[in-house]
């Protein structure tokens, strides 16, 4: 079980502390907030996330005689501090901000009714750095307002991208400027088509390394008869040194019973520098001029590689509204996870759902909830899907009764559990996803104009106001515990199990349970905290449960075993000395019992004797089995033999029942058949081992003593061979090492009747085979001993009867 302990006070310290200390424990906390933010008469407000905690409060007033912007920084929804500007410029609101490395952030107007484009920089305590307008240098160019929570701003390598549009009597001009960080214009360029109608809208620009890329939305009609031939949308890629064109191309969707173009609101690069895009669908519909609606509320992700080639896509659509299908109202969001998020309004069922679709395009999670005011909806929005997936957006809707726009604003976690508290939603499933694919064209802008844009400075003048607050619901989710309970031996004949996690009650995330789907499978889960598994097969491992997007976790070890079929320590055994015998009742059972009582699945014998077990198995089965352990059979004590002479060999029969028998040192003994026979020149301990069976080595130890024996070489003159057993052989005595030996008989005739070259054979007094009679026998004998000169000597032998 793992518990870290975060109580709730302890969180608020952690809350308003920082970043820095929040990141160490916010993986289990979560914070959910629905808050209605307001100011006086005559004011606006959007919300503008630039991080996971880290959002501001921004917008504009516009009464007779005072007109400026208001600014507001919060940190996990706490206010840190508020700002009101005054200026002349009339009509000025701030939408969006992005943040910059210095945690200061750049916000860009949707624009005012002189038809300028505004962008400040503020610090980080909220004060202006530089506040500049920007429009076309030609005749009647105003800027276009276009929806004023889409962010067109982008920061990249000390660079500011922007793209907006622009409008004179006749055309539309998108147009793409990037700003040093005191908003100073690097370069800028405008592109305009050729097209007699048409239409083109700016979304946030993407900059891949030497490359900016813009996705642009065109609109091709047909002025005559008013049908629209193609919704397409445009991916530009500009040097971002230069702003100089690489290339534009063209991706409208590939031909499809339903879907007749799409339209782009939001636009990001992927890990691998893939394009992602969101937006709506263009439909065929019959309250629209030629058929077609080019905007609708159903929602789509596509997926484009680097070079705009198609990977994947789907669209969403929606059973809830007639006509167009969808939700009208509409804004998206990409996460660094490759995660998309929607923010759909349906004003006329007065309802709002956030829409989380995962990186392979699937629904992860629909929720539906009720805004405060949607019949008083001023048509803005802003959402933030941050990578912890908690889902971050805000209404502006007009109060009447206080002439006045407010917001509405909601953070809400999407790992936690789905609750019945209407103010935070409930999760839904009315959406339903569906394929499409895209083609792609080459596409030629009509006209490029470079360095049209033009800048001038501004004023803002500080006034102090307080910012209205009011929390409509709040609900904090602490995870700090996680402990798995259940039963960890089972058996396959009964191939069920409940498991049970304990957890904080005041944790709301989702619990994961995770298991090996080869040999265990889910069967239900009847809620949140409860598990059914079915095993599969037999089982040695881990059962697992998380929190969805939390490092917390647990595990608990399981057995799952088949039915045992028997228990067998083994074949009956020698006891071998010095030695010990593990016996092994083998794995898998639930309880073992030895003739001594231990428990455990081995057993270490030290002597000889009888061992027995019980074990009964998971299934309840009981084995029994029973070893015997003899003693050693064998007696291995070598006896000394008698010394021996100088260069003479001793001999050592040999146990067969031995085997692999070893001596040292060995190179003084040889074993030949089954006799160890011995050769040194001085005394000498040999080491002898031999196995008695594998692991079972028998030693020993054998001295042979070497005497120095004298050298000589004795024949006697007379022999007797009567069979006596005494003097039957006639043969020299011998004494020393001889390396050279030839002995032979003769009779009184001269003729050779014995001869040998082995000094242990002797001449028996037979000539082939018959006796002979009692006489006189001559001998000769040639000879040499070791380190001697060869000696040859002659003489006779009487043979006697």
């Amino acid at each position: 079980m793992l518990k870290i302990g975060i109580s709730f006070y302890l969180f608020l310290i952690i809350f308003f502390i920082g970043d820095a200390l929040f990141a160490q424990s916010n993986v289990c906390i979560d914070v959910n907030n629905r808050i209605t933010y307001s100011l006086s008469l005559h004011t606006i407000l959007f919300s503008s996330p630039v991080s996971d905690n880290t959002n501001y409060i921004m917008g504009g007033y516009n009464e007779p005689a005072d007109t400026g912007i208001v600014l507001s920084k919060t940190y996990f929804d706490s206010i840190i501090w508020t700002k009101k500007y005054r200026t002349i410029e009339k009509n000025i609101t701030i939408a969006n901000a992005i943040l910059l490395p210095d945690s200061s952030i750049v916000t860009i107007s949707s624009g005012s009714s002189n038809g300028m484009l505004f962008i400040i920089r503020f610090n980080a305590n909220g004060n202006p750095i530089w506040a500049k307008k920007y429009n076309l240098n030609i005749p009647n160019a105003a800027l276009n307002s276009g929806n004023q929570t889409n962010n067109s701003l982008k920061f990249d390598n000390n660079n500011i991208y922007c793209t907006r549009e622009f409008s004179d009597l006749l055309k539309n001009y998108h147009t793409v400027m990037k700003l040093d960080l005191n908003g100073n214009i690097v370069w800028s360029q405008a592109f305009t088509i050729n097209s007699p109608i048409s239409s083109s809208f700016s979304e946030p620009p993407m900059v891949n390394g030497d490359t900016v890329i813009i996705a642009a939305n065109i609109l091709y009609n047909n002025i005559l008869s008013f049908n629209i031939d193609s919704i397409a949308v445009i991916i530009t890629k500009l040097n971002a040194n230069t702003g100089s064109l690489i290339s534009a191309t063209k991706i409208k969707t590939a031909p499809h019973n339903y879907i007749k173009g799409t339209t782009v609101f939001n636009a990001s690069l992927s890990q691998s520098n893939g394009i992602n895009l969101t937006g709506v669908i263009g439909i065929n519909y019959t309250g629209f001029p030629g058929g077609i609606a080019p905007i609708t509320g159903i929602p789509f992700v596509l997926k484009l590689d680097a070079n705009c080639n198609f990977i994947n896509a789907k669209y969403f659509t929606y059973s809830g509204v007639n006509g167009t299908d969808g939700p009208p109202s509409f804004s998206s969001n990409l996460n660094n996870k490759n995660q998309t998020g929607f923010l759909l309004t349906d004003i006329f069922n007065q309802l709002a759902y956030t829409l989380n679709i995962d990186s392979s395009l699937k629904i992860k999670r629909t929720r539906v909830f009720y805004p405060n005011s949607l019949s008083n909806f001023a048509a803005e929005r802003s959402y933030k899907m941050d990578d912890r997936e908690t889902n971050i957006f805000s209404f502006s809707y007009f109060n009447g009764s206080l002439n006045r726009t407010d917001l509405e604003y909601f953070r809400i976690n999407n790992l936690a559990l789905s609750n019945s508290l209407s103010c935070f939603g409930i999760d839904t499933s009315v959406f339903q996803s569906n394929n499409f694919s895209t083609i792609k064209d080459a596409f030629l802008w009509g006209n490029q104009f470079a360095g049209l844009l033009f800048s001038q400075p501004f004023t803002l003048f500080e006034e102090p106001f307080i910012l209205n607050k009011q929390v409509v619901c709040a609900q904090t989710s602490i995870c700090d515990t996680i402990k798995i309970r259940g039963t960890i031996n089972y058996c396959l004949s009964v191939p069920t199990a409940t498991f049970t996690l304990y957890k904080n009650p005041q944790c709301l995330r989702k619990t994961n349970w995770i298991i090996d789907t080869a040999f265990i499978k889910i069967s239900s889960q009847p809620n949140d905290t409860t598990v059914n598994l079915e095993f599969l097969k037999s089982f040695h491992g881990y059962i697992r449960a998380k929190f969805e997007g939390c490092t917390l976790k647990d595990s608990l070890f399981i057995n799952v075993n088949t039915p045992k079929q028997s228990l067998n320590l083994g074949k009956d055994t020698i006891f071998c000395p010095n030695k010990t015998i593990t016996l092994n009742a083998g794995t898998g059972f639930k309880t073992y019992k030895w003739q001594d009582n231990s428990n455990d699945s081995i057993f270490t014998a030290t002597q000889s004797g009888t061992y027995f077990v019980e074990a009964v198995d998971s299934c309840n089965n009981i084995f029994k089995d029973t070893i015997l352990i003899k003693p050693m059979d064998v007696d291995f004590d070598l006896l000394y033999p008698n010394p021996i002479c100088l260069y003479d060999t001793a001999s050592l029969a040999l146990n067969p029942i031995l085997s692999n028998y070893l001596w040292s040192p060995l190179t003084t003994a040889i074993k030949k058949n089954n006799i160890l026979k011995f050769f040194p020149k001085n005394n000498t301990l040999f080491n002898i081992t031999a196995d008695r069976f594998a692991g079972c080595t028998l030693s020993d130890t054998l001295l042979i003593k070497v005497i120095d024996c004298p050298i000589y070489i004795y024949i006697p003159n007379a022999f007797t061979p009567n069979s006596d057993n005494k003097n039957d052989f006639f043969k020299p005595i011998v004494s020393g090492r001889i390396e050279y030996y030839q002995f032979s008989v003769f009779n009184r005739y001269g003729q050779m009747i014995f001869n040998s070259k082995n000094y242990n054979e002797g001449w028996d007094g037979k000539i082939k085979g018959m006796p002979q009679d009692r006489d006189v026998f001559v001998w000769t004998c040639s000879y040499k001993f070791r380190n001697q000169d060869t000696k040859f000597k002659k003489g006779t032998v009487i043979l006697i009867r």
